[in-house]
């Protein structure tokens, strides 16, 4: 079943989405959907933005919470704004469920605990060509970000993480059995209050085996970009990627190189974090490894990130200034 929305249907949406079947297909019309709650999912949908499609918390609630066991759901081209929430301040997702973000943004949301974008446990999924930008988690906290936790696998490919922060993980956080899958994504300024509690990413494990995580053909602008703890046994593994910070800012034990990494002068160009890219002439262009990009893979601005098996990396492919 399709069903077609414009914002005014924002006051009584989660009342009709109850009634679709599963498997159903929701068009929003381009505009700002200001929810009076949060919109809880219990079946699988498909969510498709047409135009500039803003969902908006208000500053008060979450967004959206995906609670079907064994659902699976998906949203492209979807603006998450002003979420607010214990976890997960735009979405929280649980019990098997299987999430699929494509083309969509995630900006000024909040948290109070754990993930200031989405907090999920036990799913399986991944977030596309995505962007993250300036949502918080405040206090004692975990995932300026995603959060991911127990029995979670979670891929997050071609995303730009922008001005994101919490206490641990300013960008990203993996806990417990959580395996974290990083590609050709760009990390600029996020920031972990607390030190060593990585500046982009963060791995803590509530037992010896500790989560996994996994890095590949990214950009790194922050200083101490990683974080875990030294006594467990997990670790970050990263290759191919670009750091602009100075070598000594990387302190272990918390990653492990395993391919080759490159150290760049601060040369991204553009205005804001959706231009973030390597500039022209750049140490770090074409230092990426294409083996691990999908040939016809394309950033959010429809630009092929390999071009004559060569690929830069980050979520954008280098342009000049």
């Amino acid at each position: 079943m399709s069903l077609r929305l414009r914002p005014p249907d924002a006051r009584n949406l989660r009342q009709r989405l109850e009634l679709l079947p599963p498997g159903s297909t929701v068009t929003l019309e381009a505009g700002r959907y200001e929810l009076p709650e949060a919109l809880t999912l219990l079946h699988d949908v498909r969510f498709v933005g047409e135009g500039d499609v803003v969902l908006d918390g208000g500053g008060v609630h979450g967004i959206v919470a995906l609670l079907g066991v064994d659902q699976k759901y998906a949203f492209h081209g979807i603006q998450f704004e002003n979420g607010l929430a214990e976890a997960g301040g735009a979405v929280l997702g649980m019990n098997r469920c299987r999430v699929d973000f494509d083309m969509c943004r995630f900006l000024g949301n909040r948290a109070t605990t754990r993930g200031a974008a989405v907090s999920l446990r036990q799913a399986k999924g991944a977030f596309r060509r995505c962007v993250f930008e300036r949502n918080l988690c405040g206090g004692a906290s975990s995932g300026g970000t995603i959060e991911i936790g127990l029995g979670c696998t979670i891929e997050v490919d071609r995303c730009v993480l922008a001005g994101n922060e919490a206490d641990v993980g300013g960008g990203l956080f993996a806990g417990d059995t959580a395996a974290l899958i990083v590609k050709s994504c760009t990390f600029a300024h996020n920031r972990a209050r607390r030190k060593w509690g990585g500046n982009a990413i963060f791995l803590f494990g509530a037992t010896s085996s500790g989560p996994s995580g996994h890095v590949a053909n990214s950009v790194f602008t922050e200083r101490d970009p990683f974080g875990n703890d030294p006594s467990k046994t997990s670790k970050l593994y990263v290759t191919s990627s670009a750091f602009t910070a100075p070598a000594g800012d990387r302190a272990p034990p918390a990653f492990e190189e395993v391919g080759r990494n490159t150290h760049v002068a601060p040369e991204l160009v553009g205005a804001g974090p959706e231009a973030w890219a390597l500039a022209e002439g750049s140490a770090g262009r074409g230092t990426a490894d294409p083996s691990r990009i999908d040939g016809d893979a394309t950033d959010f601005r429809g630009n092929l990130l390999v071009h004559d098996r060569r690929a830069d990396p980050g979520a954008l492919a280098a342009r000049r200034r």
